[in-house]
């Protein structure tokens, strides 16, 4: 079966149709015009040329997260961090957030003051080798 799969994948018109439906899940019952092999181009999946819509958002996530907890007093949680950036307009979820404040913890400049269990959230807090977002 694979074998079948391969040869019908390598005659360019059935390869256009195997796309639509494993892409969209649809099947046409017409066929259809397709365009030759040049001017096929394949779908964007994973696109990743998103324009930045915010100068927060042009720099790498670890910038952005270092310039929120440079703006925060005292300590924080996950959620804080991630609460600030997104009310900035960037598009970050918590675990990104979690996993840079997790990296900056280990290199020191962080410092989990309460260990968090369950539902309740570690919180952190600088630490003099805390390097601000410039």
């Amino acid at each position: 079966m694979l074998d079948d799969i391969i040869r019908l994948a390598s005659d360019p018109e059935a390869a256009r149709l195997l796309e639509q439906v494993v892409v969209s899940g649809k099947s046409t019952k017409e066929p259809q015009q397709t365009p030759a092999a040049s001017e096929t181009k394949a779908p964007l999946l994973f696109p990743s040329d998103r324009a930045a819509s915010n100068d927060i958002e042009r720099g790498s996530q670890v910038a952005a997260v270092r310039k929120a907890i440079t703006l925060r007093n005292g300590d924080f949680t996950v959620d804080d961090v991630g609460s600030d950036l997104r009310a900035r307009g960037m598009d970050i979820d918590n675990i990104a957030v979690g996993k840079v404040l997790r990296r900056l913890a280990t290199k020191g400049e962080l410092r989990v003051t309460q260990q968090g269990a369950g539902s309740n959230p570690n919180r952190y807090e600088k630490t003099e080798r805390f390097r601000s977002a410039a």
